[in-house]
């Protein structure tokens, strides 16, 4: 049975000194190179299964919006050396696992903002960024719909 996520990243703090990494280029990378970094210990990482469906959340000073779609090609494998290269800084480099991903990128990303309501998890509103701890978030599938098809 399919199971629906959000895969969260955040802004990255990069390997040389004083370098910053916005989310949406951390994003923009992982769909290129088919992957998305995962901390295994994240209490939802062992019910990933391949077949999995998500949406993929930038959070960080360029805004936070939801930037695209994908589907998870595997369940959680821990990352090799060639791999670690393709991580593009702190928080990234803290994970050890990856899934392997099919993704796309919307032409116009959707403001996270305009979907809090349908968010089964964020209980308080106003403090919604407590919420958003770890990269990977279970949704219903009617949430996911919901934000996926919302032009």
């Amino acid at each position: 049975m399919t199971q629906y996520w959000i895969l969260i990243a955040k802004d990255h703090r990069g390997r040389q000194k004083g370098a910053q990494i916005p989310a949406q280029a951390v994003i923009e990378r992982r769909v290129r190179y088919g992957i998305w970094f995962i901390n295994p210990r994240n209490p939802y990482a062992r019910r990933v299964e391949q077949g999995d469906r998500g949406l993929m959340l930038a959070l960080g000073k360029e805004g936070n919006q939801f930037m695209g779609e994908l589907t998870i090609n595997s369940r959680p494998i821990p990352a090799d050396a060639a791999l670690e290269s393709l991580k593009e800084g702190v928080p990234s480099t803290m994970l050890t696992h990856y899934l392997k991903v099919t993704a796309i990128l919307w032409p116009k990303p959707k403001p996270l903002e305009r979907f809090l309501h349908r968010l089964e998890f964020v209980k308080n509103r106003s403090k919604w960024y407590a919420y958003f701890q770890g990269s990977l978030k279970p949704i219903s599938e009617e949430t996911f719909r919901a934000i996926a098809s919302d032009p």
